[in-house]
């Protein structure tokens, strides 16, 4: 239950991996024939949408702006901290500062400042911007910020202690003058440091970005001058795995994240892969009034109706593992098994006697119903997944089966599924996974208030969860990692979430070798190489 020993970035939510971001380091690749002048062409599976990072928590989105955008401090290909637009840092619960390089420029030519990063977090705090990252990177506005340009550092002071202050204030995304003077700019565009500039916006089709000249500040000293760096990069959308696997093996692409059954096909081809692991499963009840998932008593039944191993297995064609937390992503900001002795193993003798207990009665159809009311479950998932997809056939045949739950299932695109839960009613239960670096990251998923005023869409109510959140959100180091994991465990003892699957998701790479963290390519370690050096 350590807390780990390296600064952990704090992640933003995101496209079915609710929160994951990209930041850091270069790749080897000591073994490849550079390529200079090329294009690195990259599929993504949802569009950004938009583009300003002050004002988004999806991953897609936030792994798309690591293009464009820096951060104070950044993490090398083994999750170490390094510097980014800082130099230099030290911080306790109470504050944090950084010394900024001297060296460090927007696109536009503007040098980067000690009072732009102060504008930038000054704006995060300001409730009329109304900023996501309030809740998810940083736990609320209570904080100060102060500045001295000549001596280069940007101070930030909580106002109550917060176990990860360093590691959130360090994540933000760092918007130049000309995006804080106009947001609409970023909303299609971009204004930032980082080693690409944003040059063409098709929504839901591509994005065209150029390389910078002149850009030395990467992580672990990484330039775009660097052999085989890519002048251009594409971002093309593609939501059908099965039809990115196929532009990799035609060489169409140079990149995409395959996490299903088409993986086998570019390992045979011996294509080039870099993998992490993430949360893949991950079931979230509705629990407002209305909705079967509002009695603990039902989503107590519907857990141990199935049988976790065999759902893993499926939906991850048995590349799956058990989670052993909900923040899995590296480097973690706390270590330690939080999962464990949480939930018991299938037993639908005692699922069915939970449900008779709660009123739903079996009737002579085969179907439960309680008052003249069928129990219905409406299932969301994710699109253009095939594993997943018979994995959540295999969770309503179950549930159909054992339990005589009427399952209607609805397979959706990343954004179709977060308007519908974070903007809609009409669900009951989703596979939504959360992705984060960091515990605190999902608190407001868990607690709080509801959209449009909060980011707990699903309504829980876990008293214990929020008083173990709240305490440990002001204690720093293992003690707080000891009451952040306690918190956990209390979400899935009371079948608040029901922790599935997590598995390693590959970036497969033709002509190119690069790094990658949490599903995304890291843009600083990008090198084209040679045809046939797949």
């Amino acid at each position: 239950m350590r807390r780990a020993p390296t600064l952990s970035l704090a992640a933003c939510l995101g496209a079915l991996a609710l929160l994951a971001t990209a930041c850091g380091g270069a790749g080897d690749g000591s073994a490849d024939r550079p390529v200079d002048g090329a294009t690195f062409t990259y599929v993504i599976s949802a569009d950004p949408g938009n583009l300003d990072p002050h004002q988004t928590v999806l991953s897609v989105t936030n792994n798309f702006n690591t293009l464009t955008y820096d951060t104070l401090v950044a993490h090398d290909a083994d999750n170490r901290p390094v510097p980014g637009i800082a130099e230099a840092w030290e911080a306790d619960a109470t504050s944090a500062t950084f010394t900024l390089r001297p060296d460090v420029v927007c696109d536009d030519g503007t040098p980067m400042t000690a009072s732009v990063v102060q504008a930038n977090l000054d704006y995060l705090k300001d409730p009329a911007n109304a900023s996501p990252l309030i809740g998810t990177t940083f736990p609320n506005r209570d904080f100060t910020t102060t500045a001295d340009d000549t001596a280069r550092t940007v101070t930030v002071t909580m106002a109550q202690p917060y176990g990860f202050l360093l590691e959130s204030v360090a994540s933000v995304p760092i918007v130049c003058p000309a995006g804080m003077s106009d947001r609409d700019v970023l909303a299609r565009g971009s204004a930032g440091t980082g080693p690409f500039t944003l040059t063409e916006a098709v929504a839901g089709d591509h994005y065209t970005l150029v390389r910078r000249e002149g850009y030395t500040w990467g992580p672990g000293g990484a330039s775009t001058d660097a052999a085989g760096f890519p002048d251009r990069v594409v971002v093309r959308v593609v939501d059908n795995e099965a039809t990115a696997a196929n532009l990799l093996l035609a060489g169409d692409v140079n990149a995409a994240a395959i996490t299903g059954v088409d993986q086998e096909r570019l390992r045979v081809r011996g294509m080039f892969e870099s993998a992490t692991d993430r949360i893949t499963g991950q079931l979230w009840f509705n629990h407002k009034q209305g909705h079967p998932g509002s009695d603990p008593a039902v989503r107590r039944a519907l857990t141990l109706a199935l049988d976790l191993h065999e759902l893993r297995m499926v939906m991850t064609s048995g590349l799956g593992s058990a989670p052993t937390a909900m923040a899995v992503l590296e480097p973690r900001g706390c270590t330690g098994d939080t999962v464990a002795g949480t939930l018991p193993a299938q037993d639908v003798a005692a699922a069915r006697r939970a449900l008779d207990e709660a009123g739903w009665t079996l009737g002579a159809d085969g179907t439960r119903s309680r008052n003249g009311t069928p129990l219905t479950l409406r299932l969301l998932y994710k699109s253009g997944l095939d594993d997943l997809s018979a994995g959540m056939e295999l969770l309503a045949r179950r549930w159909q089966e054992n339990l005589g739950v009427v399952v209607e299932s609805r397979a959706m695109t990343d954004t179709g599924i977060i308007e519908a839960t974070f903007g809609g009613d009409a669900w009951d239960v989703a596979n939504l996974p959360l992705n984060a670096y960091l515990p605190v990251t999902i608190s407001p998923f868990a607690t709080g208030a509801t959209p449009p005023d909060g980011s707990n869409y699903t309504a829980i109510d876990n008293p214990a969860y929020t008083e173990l959140a709240a305490r440990a959100q002001v204690t720093a180091g293992e003690a707080g990692c000891e009451l952040w994991n306690r918190a956990e465990s209390a979400l899935f003892t009371a079948f608040d979430v029901v922790p599935v699957a997590q598995a390693p998701t590959p970036v497969f790479g033709s002509g190119a070798r690069f790094d990658s963290r949490g599903g995304a390519v890291i843009p600083t370690s990008i090198m084209m190489v040679a045809a046939g050096e797949d």
